[in-house]
């Protein structure tokens, strides 16, 4: 797949049904932003496919079948000079979900509540994590970490999947008949007011016309609308060590997330090597959490400090079944906050030797 992503000015007209999309989400969370510069604003819009099947190993997060994590920032303007200028809003809308009653699982995205400013090893306090729901749509602040690391299908499990309820959000394909929702297919929009990041031009004509051949009848038969942008809606809060323990091994575990994988399909920038994302994610389901949860504060034995008492009060309300398949991890105390740090360099040589078929003998 093309590494290319390309652009839509704040003036342009869509030219075809997936410009159409981009242009829309663009314009819905512009719609209430004043004063900026129409000249030099604008769109990043891409297209992501992933095949789950291309990974066999739960612990070896590939670009082949996840998105690494990462910055979403001008990529020129940070190769070349260092600098790190990001977007205002970074987007991502599911186009697949994994087909009911099938072995595939698609890579659940997270955005950890981090930016490249904030130095390694500073404490983490919330993970949002969102698995594939065609249709669904998120927006969040354009200098957040975030990615969808193949490792994750193997650890956040998604059994709320068929209890989706699509009057939610409403799509015009449906992924159980749809040969895409074999591969997890996301449409990124970043939006970008006020500055054009460098060499990031308009899609070019020569493949405009198959992408409008192999949608104009699905665009033509929903009468224009591809799909719709619902109001947010409140997602269920889990509270590490507040409520859920991440001593419990049941419940979930540590896991090591490379920053970028060193298999990544464009390779590590200078910037990205050496480091990784230290977190603690849940096995469970969230509706099970949900419910350990409810048990623990109805048996009066939540032991969360008096400081957190009235913002578990306030979660009460949050506390819904998962069927769009979103949550957000809060992490309460110095025993359970994530962080970024860097890499072992002493494991990091071993599993080289290994790969390479040198036994390694550790004392």
């Amino acid at each position: 797949m093309s590494k290319d992503t390309f652009w839509i000015s704040h003036n342009q007209s869509p030219r075809c049904a997936l410009e159409s999309i981009a242009k829309q989400i663009y314009d819905f969370h512009t719609s209430s932003a004043s004063q900026f510069d129409h000249l030099t604003s604008g769109l990043e819009w891409w297209v992501q496919l992933k095949d789950p099947k291309q990974t066999t190993d739960e612990y070896q997060s590939t670009s082949s079948a996840g998105i690494d994590l990462h910055y979403d920032k001008d990529e020129e303007l940070a190769s070349t000079f260092g600098i790190g200028i990001f977007p205002q809003i970074s987007t991502i809308t599911y186009l697949s979900e994994p087909p009911n009653g099938t072995e595939n699982v698609f890579a659940p995205t997270i955005i950890v509540d981090v930016n490249h400013s904030i130095p390694l090893e500073t404490s983490i306090r919330k993970c949002f994590v969102s698995h594939p729901r065609v249709g669904k749509h998120l927006a969040f602040d354009g200098s957040l970490l975030h990615g969808a690391p193949s490792v994750l299908s193997h650890v956040l499990k998604d059994n709320e999947h068929n209890s989706f309820n699509e009057t939610n959000y409403s799509s015009s394909s449906s992924s159980s008949s749809s040969d895409s929702s074999q591969f997890r297919v996301t449409l990124l929009v970043n939006i970008w007011l006020n500055y054009h990041p460098l060499h990031i031009f308009p899609l070019p004509d020569h493949f405009l016309h198959t992408i409008v051949s192999s949608t104009l009848s699905y665009h033509d038969k929903n009468e224009g609308t591809i799909f719709k942008i619902s109001s947010p809606s409140e997602v269920p809060i889990i509270n590490i060590n507040g409520v859920i323990s991440c001593n419990d091994s049941e419940a979930g575990e540590w896991i090591d997330i490379p920053f970028v994988s060193n298999k990544s399909q464009w390779g590590k920038g200078i910037d990205e090597a050496g480091i990784r994302l230290h977190i603690w994610m849940p096995k469970l389901p969230v509706s099970e959490l949900q419910k350990r949860m409810e048990m623990k504060r109805s048996k009066g034995v939540n032991k969360v400090k008096k400081a957190n008492d009235a913002q578990l009060k306030s979660d009460s309300a949050n506390r819904t079944i998962d069927d769009m398949g979103t949550y957000l991890l809060r992490y309460c105390d110095e025993y359970s906050f994530a962080q970024l740090e860097y890499e072992d360099d002493d494991e990091d040589e071993a599993e080289e030797e290994e790969e390479n078929g040198v036994e390694v003998v550790k004392n």
